[in-house]
């Protein structure tokens, strides 16, 4: 992941987090920005994920990619509770 800061990377990816997306985020996510420069439109604060969602019929990758897209939910709840140090 690459941040302005290791304090952000170190809150939005807690250890739990961390874990996850070090388990699913090669075989789940092609790309992740989260930013607040107003990169695609005016609004202050954008999250954009593209994920490869598996094959239905593999139930075992369908629930690993589940727990993958939770983990991503958990990232956009550690977002909005950041708070930059000065």
């Amino acid at each position: 992941m690459l941040g302005e800061s290791d304090e952000t990377v170190n809150h939005v990816l807690n250890s739990q987090l961390g874990d996850t997306f070090s388990n699913y985020a090669d075989d789940f996510l092609v790309d992740l920005h989260i930013s607040d420069q107003k990169a695609y439109n005016n609004y202050p604060l954008w999250f954009k994920a593209t994920l490869y969602i598996p094959d239905p019929s593999n139930q075992e990758k369908v629930k690993d990619c589940a727990k993958f897209i939770k983990a991503i939910f958990g990232v956009v709840d550690r977002i909005v509770t950041l708070r930059l140090s000065p």
